[in-house]
């Protein structure tokens, strides 16, 4: 199966710029910023600062900075994790890495879309920076999403549309009480409108909130993103020989493969969008009713204690169970 990339300032103009290194590309694109702001030059030397904001190049070079970390989520499991609540505490919330991305895969109906001005915008990729700890010392925690999205026939600006999400929630309350996932009006880099629907940023953010929890625990659905000519190997070694497995992992890590798969394999949705209807309008002629179509006990996040004196905390994803696989599954009446 095919995932989208992550779209960078680095990958489409490092040859127009003569860039080799991002960290280097990105050390100078910053300074470029900041010698504008303080006016210690007129006019900025990289030509995208009018559509690209710094908060973007900001992201982007976290990432990079972190060795371009990513999670591809497969169709089969994404309902799942975005329609379960997330009734853990925030304090519980530890970040894999400083920077991370989520790949979406690519499929002939798009998982993630909304209406954009009368178009389909499909998402594509989030890349995440977690929380500080000046932020935890005053007793939060907190995502910070840029999300990446493509208008169908739209090609005014080669840089992908994107939005900036920062969701913060007090330590000792729930993730589900905490997050804030209310919709909003956005404006694109040339400065048009559109409306943002609360589904998708609802998604977006416990998508995100799973992957961490998968990534910072340990379950079978997470796996290294080895090389293909590997795979069948690798899946043979896992729980078997682990100094194996670590040899498949780095070997993949040497050909610039620093990612996981969630959900490896589970190709198939499970729910059928009808022709031409995006994700957030279905949620919304739906009247939210769960999207997972098939019969299903409802998987759900755990926290499990261990470690000397059970003090320690990890939080461990208890997967749903599909009743009468023989069914097809229940189309969504819109």
């Amino acid at each position: 199966m095919q995932f989208f990339e992550v779209e960078t300032a680095y990958n489409l103009f490092r040859k127009r710029y003569g860039y080799k290194d991002p960290i280097a590309f990105y050390k100078d694109v910053v300074k470029d910023y900041m010698d504008v702001m303080a006016a210690r030059q007129a006019e900025p030397k990289f030509f995208f600062f009018p559509y690209i904001s710094f908060p973007i190049i900001i992201t982007e070079q976290a990432w990079y900075q972190e060795h371009m970390p990513y999670y591809k989520v497969w169709p089969g499991v994404f309902d799942t994790f975005v329609k379960t609540r997330l009734d853990i505490k925030a304090e519980l919330l530890r970040f894999p890495h400083e920077a991370f991305s989520i790949l979406l895969p690519k499929t002939d109906e798009p998982i993630l879309s909304f209406d954009f001005n009368g178009s389909l915008a499909t998402v594509q990729t989030i890349t995440v920076i977690g929380d500080s700890k000046d932020l935890r010392k005053e007793g939060y925690t907190g995502i910070n999403m840029r999300v990446v999205y493509r208008v169908e026939d739209r090609n005014e600006f080669q840089y992908p549309g994107s939005f900036m999400k920062s969701v913060v929630m007090p330590l000792d309350e729930t993730i589900e009480e905490g997050i804030d996932r209310d919709g909003y009006i956005d404006t694109t880099c040339m400065g048009e409108e559109y409306e943002l629907p609360a589904s998708i940023i609802d998604a977006c953010v416990r998508l995100t909130i799973a992957t961490i929890f998968l990534a910072t625990g340990s379950h079978k659905v997470l796996e290294y993103d080895v090389l293909a000519k590997h795979l069948e190997a690798y899946r043979k070694m896992r729980g078997q020989d682990e100094d194996k497995t670590k040899e498949y992992e780095k070997k993949a890590r040497a050909k610039g493969k620093f990612g996981w798969n969630i959900g490896s394999g589970r190709g198939d949705r499970g729910l059928k969008l009808p022709n031409g209807v995006s994700y957030a309008a279905a949620c919304q002629q739906a009247g939210g009713r769960e999207l997972l179509f098939q019969h299903v006990r409802g998987g759900h996040w755990h926290s499990y204690r261990y470690g000397q004196g059970r003090k320690e905390v990890k939080i461990v994803w208890q997967e749903d169970i599909t009743i009468r696989k023989d069914l097809p599954p229940k189309p969504l009446n819109v």
